[in-house]
């Protein structure tokens, strides 16, 4: 996203200083301090929590505020974001086209609103099919070192689900290494894999991932001519919500190929 953004920028003779909060929300309010302090023309953030207030009080001073990958739209703001109940969606629509019918959902925590939009986009697919059933799982990290560790619960268990569900692709990175190099269950003709981003990484895997790949780039584009439209057009700006839709990338793990 930062990437694109840059770019996009560049395009409009306007340069790009990122910062990062560390999802700390102290740490997210100084920066959009120093950059309101320096007079940047905008700013471009992905919110830490819900809490906007701080957010509403530079935009009203002067400053433009565009988020970006917000999960719900808010007046006082234009944003861009991508679809992530439908990236759950089209993961679980997915397997279950597949054949696949009890689903474990590795998700994260509660406080990563993406991945609440996720489920409910998964659940919405398992109930338009008789007889799927879903489990969700929430490890307190999203590593490979969790989806290890929670790929080895469910093998442990002595219950395998016939697919699995990796709310992002280092979850499911993690999950192969323990089902396939550790314990010798194969992927997908013992349990199907899908994973979401659609990392480098998921096409060059031992067996190459299934993955939701995120609108990425256009999101970085897009927020910046957002941005660009607000400084331009002053008070007579319209706020905008811009939701991309992400796609499916179907590969072996999940059967498709």
């Amino acid at each position: 996203i930062a990437i694109e953004a840059e770019e996009a920028a560049e395009e409009r003779g306007l340069g790009l200083f990122i910062a990062n909060s560390h999802r700390r929300h102290s740490k997210e309010e100084f920066y959009l301090s120093q950059f309101e302090q320096q007079r940047t023309r905008g700013i471009l953030v992905t919110p830490v929590s819900p809490d906007l207030d701080v957010h509403r009080a530079v935009a009203r001073r002067g400053t433009p505020v565009v988020l970006v990958d917000a999960v719900e739209p808010d007046d006082d703001f234009c944003a861009v974001a991508a679809d992530d109940f439908h990236g759950g969606y089209l993961a679980v629509r997915h397997l279950i086209e597949q054949g696949r019918r009890s689903i474990t959902i590795i998700g994260g925590p509660s406080h990563f609103r993406q991945v609440g939009r996720r489920l409910a986009g998964a659940e919405q697919a398992a109930s338009e099919t008789e007889g799927v059933t879903l489990t969700y799982v929430a490890p307190e990290e999203m590593s490979i070192q969790a989806g290890r560790a929670t790929a080895n619960d469910i093998a442990a268990s002595g219950t395998l689900p016939d697919a699995i569900f990796a709310m992002n692709d280092l979850l499911a990175v993690g999950v192969l290494q323990a089902l396939v190099m550790a314990r010798g269950i194969r992927v997908p003709e013992d349990v199907a894999l899908v994973g979401y981003d659609d990392i480098d990484f998921c096409q060059d895997a031992v067996v190459p991932i299934t993955s939701i790949r995120q609108p990425s780039a256009e999101m970085g584009r897009q927020a910046v001519q957002l941005l660009d439209d607000e400084i331009l057009e002053g008070s007579a700006h319209t706020h905008r919500w811009v939701l991309l839709k992400p796609e499916l990338m179907a590969r072996q793990s999940s059967g498709a190929s």
